[in-house]
């Protein structure tokens, strides 16, 4: 059996920004799966964003809990409303659980039951977030039927449904198909025939109760780096557009696109096959939303700010030094907010 405290250590959080910086205070209602949308309060909501995995530890420092309210801030300015970070970080420096089951306050201590100091709501009755993730591309090489990785969701995701059943809750994966579905299926819905091989599967893992939608990552210069620029851009339209009808003629929930991104080999953020990927990206899920598809938007990775060098990784954007990529997320952030009902338009601000 699985140790039930090890949940804790591996959930992300994806959490509406609009209602944390402008509103100050815990949104009004919870984001729910309305069949292959999400919806909150009755209306449309199309989730739009950024991954920003440093804002537990950057928050967790007097001297640097700026760098969070600042990002927050100005990914509202550009439209966005939706940023994915860990709730999470095990040993090492400044840790959340520095061993099993003994938290660090400081950090938070648990998640899940932990009553937020700020605001006084305890995190499972806070509708400022909209999801729990429950592992980050979870793999299980050991067990390639995929019964293991199986297993172990469902296990866990009923045990964050016991105690939570307010917010949505998804598996963290990147989007391979195999293990469990090795059949005509899910294969016709593979545009990468390779990945059936590291025991997680698409489908059955998010066929699973307590799981309410479906996510993807996409980072084509890793899965395919000696392929060109047009057979990436080719890859990027088929992953996405692959997985949003399996979710839509399969699985019937929504699916986000959590993590996408791409390094340049010319000028770092401006290089212009980074531009393209970005606008073909964001292009695709556009379409695919106006076409009511089960494909509700997605997050890039990852948001960084001037001055934050020493966590690069060759994917991240600094807005105000990659202007051309800026623009492209801002003209989506406003295609996106048109498509939302209407109170939820002022999420956001708007960039100047």
């Amino acid at each position: 059996m699985a140790n039930k405290q090890l949940v804790c250590a591996l959930l992300w959080v994806l959490a509406l920004i609009g209602s944390i910086i402008e509103h100050g205070e815990a949104a009004s209602d919870f984001v729910k799966a309305d069949g292959t949308s999400f919806a909150v309060n009755g209306e449309s909501f199309y989730p739009n964003g950024f991954n920003a995995y440093w804002l537990m530890s950057k928050g967790s420092k007097p001297s640097e809990m700026d760098k969070v309210s600042r990002a927050l801030c100005q990914a509202s300015s550009y439209g966005m409303t939706v940023v994915r970070t860990w709730a999470f970080k095990d040993g090492g420096y400044r840790p959340l659980q520095s061993s099993p089951g003994v938290y660090n306050e400081d950090m938070f201590k648990t998640i899940l039951l932990r009553n937020n100091t700020k605001t006084g709501v305890v995190y499972k009755d806070d509708p400022s977030i909209m999801a729990w993730e429950l592992m980050n591309e979870g793999r299980c090489k050991s067990d390639l039927s995929g019964r293991t990785m199986q297993a172990w969701i469902e296990e866990m995701a009923g045990y964050v449904k016991a105690i939570d059943r307010n917010h949505l809750l998804e598996v963290g994966l990147e989007g391979f198909f195999g293990g469990l579905d090795q059949d005509q299926e899910a294969i016709q819905y593979d545009p990468f025939a390779s990945s059936r091989n590291v025991g997680s599967d698409f489908i059955s893992n998010n066929q699973i109760h307590g799981i309410d939608f479906a996510t993807i990552h996409l980072y084509p210069n890793l899965w395919i780096p000696h392929a060109d620029d047009a057979t990436q851009l080719s890859f990027l339209r088929d992953w996405i557009h692959s997985h949003s009808n399996a979710a839509d003629e399969i699985l019937r929930k929504p699916l986000l696109v959590t993590e996408f991104g791409k390094t340049s080999r010319f000028a770092g953020c401006n290089g212009v096959d980074k531009v393209a990927f970005y606008r073909t990206a964001y292009a695709v899920i556009y379409k695919l939303i106006r076409a009511r598809s089960a494909c509700a938007g997605g997050l890039f990775w990852q948001l960084l700010l001037p001055g934050m060098e020493n966590l690069s990784d060759g994917y991240e954007i600094i807005l105000s030094d990659c202007p051309s990529i800026a623009n492209i997320i801002f003209r989506h952030s406003r295609l996106i907010s048109s498509l939302n009902g209407p109170s939820l338009r002022g999420l956001t601000s708007t960039y100047q």
